[in-house]
């Protein structure tokens, strides 16, 4: 439907932003027999385009990468004072963290959010920004950033509440994860690292105020991931035909694959490859499976997240838009028909081994993810 791409559109769109920033510090128009830059000054330009870029793509990555990815300093041109210093990973801590935490009014105005017509979950967006105040310290915590609305959010108004919430509680991280990696690697730390009432619905709607209703996290939790297993990963769920198991790993071979085809290239000659053995090994008393494909691969984070994850696959997490996005506007759809999926491997076996990398990068890049039957939600992770 319409509406379907112009979703898929929108969230391909902010994920690749980040990235196509990175070259823009350096880009050239020409218009009219003129060219033209987003940079004026050609200095500046030539010598700190490249980290310029860097730094601005980096509002995308996780906050654990900045170290990897960015030099703690960086040399600047002769032309500036002596004194001055670039310290990339600093500025790309103050940026992240004042773009997470401008949530106020000022974004969203009376007069413009009327002009505009907004609709949608655009709208409730600016519902939600339009009721927020300028934040200012905390008068309790010096540490803490305080939010506060103009007036109260009525509970047709709650998913807006929820949205601010949720902006909130990311800003808030931002701070926290910001503020203790400037102090591992000896930069001052943050004079506010947090934001007041972020983790806590009931406290946040003392601040950001609500009328006729209250807020309560009251999402579904599932606490113990290795009783899950044992209630919906065997008979409950597949009866008594544990070879279900094997057709799962197959699946999620298949989908891998599949997902490979959809970006490539059409003169690309990749067809795509599974394997399933049995190994039976006498001198240990044991047989192994393995299912093996050439398939898109999985990145440490996708091994540890939506791998891992019930009901969720890459197709529908935040990953994919970062890493994948062509996958998106390729709508393609999972084979496998199981949210427990993957789990359902603990039917047959004491021992689960899943190593994988992006089928685009290096041999460096292997991971594995190995699982003793006896501590399921405790996986090792080796490279």
């Amino acid at each position: 439907s319409d509406s379907a791409v112009k979703s898929i559109l929108l969230q391909t769109l902010r994920h690749i932003h980040a990235e196509r920033a990175r070259y823009l510090p350096s880009e050239k128009v020409t218009r009219n027999g003129f060219d033209h830059y987003l940079i004026s000054d050609e200095e500046i330009r030539n010598h700190l385009a490249d980290i310029i870029g860097k730094i601005s793509a980096s509002h995308h990555w996780d906050v654990a990468d900045l170290t990897k990815r960015l030099p703690e300093e960086s040399g600047i041109p002769t032309a500036f004072p002596a004194a001055w210093e670039l310290r990339p990973i600093v500025v790309a801590c103050l940026l992240r963290c004042a773009d997470a935490s401008q949530l106020d009014q000022s974004r969203a105005p009376d007069f413009l959010m009327a002009l505009l017509k907004i609709g949608g979950e655009s709208a409730l967006h600016w519902v939600g920004q339009n009721r927020l105040a300028a934040p200012k310290p905390s008068r309790k915590d010096a540490s803490a950033l305080r939010f506060v609305s103009t007036k109260p959010f009525d509970s047709s108004e709650a998913k807006a509440w929820w949205l601010i919430y949720e902006a909130i509680e990311m800003a808030s991280r931002e701070l926290s994860s910001c503020d203790a990696l400037l102090r591992d690697i000896g930069e001052p730390a943050f004079q506010l690292n947090r934001i007041e009432g972020a983790q806590n619905p009931r406290r946040l709607s003392e601040l950001i105020t609500v009328n006729d209703w209250q807020p309560i996290d009251a999402r579904v939790k599932a606490s113990r991931i290795d009783k899950i297993v044992d209630m919906f990963g065997g008979e409950q769920l597949y009866g008594q035909r544990p070879v279900v198991a094997i057709r799962e790993l197959i699946q999620n071979a298949a989908d891998a694959v599949g997902m490979r085809r959809s970006i490539s290239d059409e003169t690309s000659a990749y067809q795509g490859n599974i394997r399933v053995r049995l190994i039976d090994d006498i001198t240990s008393d044991t047989v192994s499976i393995v299912v093996a494909d050439d398939g898109i691969g999985m990145s440490e984070g996708v091994m540890t997240g939506p791998l891992i994850d019930f009901g969720n696959s890459y197709l529908s997490s935040t990953l994919v838009k970062y890493e994948r996005p062509g996958l998106l506007a390729k709508r393609k759809r999972n084979i496998g028909q199981f949210g427990i999926g993957f789990f359902s491997v603990f039917m047959i076996a004491d021992k689960v081994e899943v190593t994988s990398k992006p089928f685009d990068s290096g041999v460096s890049e292997y991971n594995s993810l190995i699982f003793d039957s006896s501590d399921v939600v405790r996986p090792t992770l080796t490279h």
